[in-house]
């Protein structure tokens, strides 16, 4: 929850004009994290005041929406990896056969 709570304040510090719902969906954009953590993120940044009751279900799947990572950030993670283990991204290192 830090890496929530560090990315949440530092949205809250650079631009103190957007709610605490905008940027709790900054703070798990493309984060990957679970329901569980964005549901206690919620609970803990976003005042009961702010929301009806019945509209929490629905605004803790938009967060979901938004923390997951596209399949090029997963993809292209994946091929840097591979990269790396056959040294492909490194230019001191010829093509070996």
């Amino acid at each position: 929850m830090r890496s929530i709570e560090a990315r949440f304040k530092k949205c809250q510090e650079k631009n103190p004009s957007y709610g605490n719902y905008i940027c709790l969906m900054q703070g798990v954009y493309r984060q990957g994290f679970t329901r569980r953590t964005i549901y206690n993120a919620f609970k803990k940044f976003i005042p009961s005041d702010d929301y009806l009751e019945e509209e929490m279900p629905q605004l803790i799947s938009q967060l979901e929406v938004h923390t997951k990572r596209s399949e090029d950030d997963i993809s292209g993670q994946k091929n840097d990896q591979e990269g790396a283990l056959n040294n492909k991204h490194d230019p001191d290192i010829k093509d070996r056969k």
